[in-house]
């Protein structure tokens, strides 16, 4: 088996794993939002401005990507494909770090990464736990609801 058919099996996994939950469809729309928010505040020339203490932007750095993760972990609940959307993270991460690197008007930082990387895996061990739940309550309050 190469890799584009272990990568072909994992996508049709993570796609029809679960789609019988209220919300589901909803819930990669976004998904997909956060990844280009995450996309375009890593290559914009004038990304807003945090707040202003030692290692902010680091800081900015993992709670964006432990929130991505966290969302696309209570999407998708079995282990293995778990692992590859988080490694995809940790790829996009380091991806738009070297971007940013590219890119006259930003400039790519090591540390960066890093924390993009420890976000992603601080968002899978929540996901480890009744975290992974949070939006399938959600969507079942609002179905209730409505």
């Amino acid at each position: 088996m190469d890799c584009l058919q272990i990568l072909e099996r994992m996508l049709k996994t993570i796609t029809w794993q679960r789609s019988d939950r209220p919300g589901y469809a909803v819930g990669w729309v976004v998904a997909l939002v956060l990844v280009g928010t995450i996309c375009w505040l890593s290559l914009t020339s004038a990304p807003p401005q945090g707040p202003d203490f030692p290692s902010a932007d680091k800081f900015g750095h993992f709670l964006g990507y432990c929130c991505l993760s966290l969302w696309f972990g209570q999407l998708v609940h079995r282990f293995w494909p778990a692992i590859g959307i988080g490694l995809a993270l940790v790829a996009l991460g380091i991806g738009l770090e070297w971007l940013q690197g590219l890119m006259g008007f930003r400039h790519a930082e090591w540390q960066d990464a890093v924390a993009n990387t420890l976000g992603v895996f601080a968002g899978w061990l929540l996901c480890r736990t009744r975290m992974r739940l949070l939006w399938l309550q959600l969507t079942r309050l609002l179905a209730a609801r409505f």
